[in-house]
């Protein structure tokens, strides 16, 4: 069976998983800029 040929609930489980990372890592990449951006209160502490 190919790896391509996935059943529909299958493949929209994949679809819904590939959401999710998106969002997360849209998610992760948001804090880091802000993170970047504004000054960390405990960052500045640590320095």
């Amino acid at each position: 069976m190919s790896p391509f040929k996935l059943k529909t609930g299958q493949h929209l489980k994949v679809l819904n998983l590939h959401r999710v990372v998106e969002l997360f890592t849209e998610q992760l990449l948001l804090a880091c800029i802000r993170a970047a951006i504004e000054p960390n209160p405990q960052e500045l502490a640590i320095q």
